[in-house]
């Protein structure tokens, strides 16, 4: 039951996320500086996707399974995010970062979902940004194109946000794991 409740009120922080971001988007228009239509159909398949998991989640029917896969859905929708709104310096990484720690947290009981979600989420921008730069997709963000040219700046950027996601999930992995030790050694 108290994973049923976490459900329904992630996806509910989930759906007024995307709408804040739908209502954003929508204020502006053709000003952005990538893409909005790909953006756009990235939100509905996200929204549509989360909206049939809150069906299985209120049906009761495989909830630890619905719980991971809204993990491995989020982690899995960066690598397209990333494309579309430019690459290394995509202002969506911030987000992608405490995606990966609310899992690592969230899940520390199981901690090899937490492990996966990482390895997704940093495998996700390491790659969109290897192959941004290796040149094999047309980069859609017109300032991106410039910084990346500069390989100091790219592999200091790159590197810098690559290292933030270890040491992100590292602290977080220790420190739930003392936690649910500790929890253990109480309740004993």
């Amino acid at each position: 039951e108290t994973i049923r409740k976490e459900l329904v009120s992630g996806f509910a922080f989930k759906m007024a996320v995307l709408g804040l971001a739908v209502l954003i988007l929508a204020q502006g228009g053709n000003r952005l500086p990538f893409p909005a239509k790909g953006l756009w159909a990235l939100v509905a398949a996200v929204s549509a996707t989360n909206a049939v998991l809150l069906v299985f989640i209120l049906a009761r029917k495989g909830l630890r399974r619905v719980y991971a896969g809204q993990s491995y859905l989020d982690a899995l929708v960066y690598a397209p995010a990333f494309v579309l709104t430019g690459g290394f310096l995509s202002p969506l990484v911030p987000f992608a970062f405490m995606t990966m720690m609310g899992t690592a947290i969230i899940h520390a009981g199981g901690r090899s979902l937490g492990r996966r979600v990482f390895l997704i989420v940093l495998g996700s921008y390491a790659s969109v940004a290897a192959a941004q730069k290796a040149g094999f997709y047309a980069d859609p963000v017109a300032y991106t194109r410039g910084l990346a040219a500069d390989n100091a700046f790219f592999s200091f950027v790159t590197g810098l946000t690559c290292l933030c996601f270890v040491m992100g999930y590292v602290i977080c992995d220790t420190v739930t794991g003392h936690l649910h030790q500790r929890i253990a050694q109480d309740a004993r």
